[in-house]
């Protein structure tokens, strides 16, 4: 994405509340760390 990856994405969403949609969150450069911080912010 030219403007924002993913993790700006559902940082962005969870701040506008519980009328978000759920996120599914696919990505060739992930790991542990970003997988749990993704799974907070509200991705399956």
């Amino acid at each position: 994405m030219p403007k924002m990856d993913g993790m700006e994405l559902l940082g962005k969403a969870a701040e506008l509340g519980k009328e978000t949609q759920q996120f599914i969150m696919i990505s060739a450069h992930g790991n542990i760390d970003t997988a749990v911080d993704a799974t907070k912010k509200g991705s399956l």
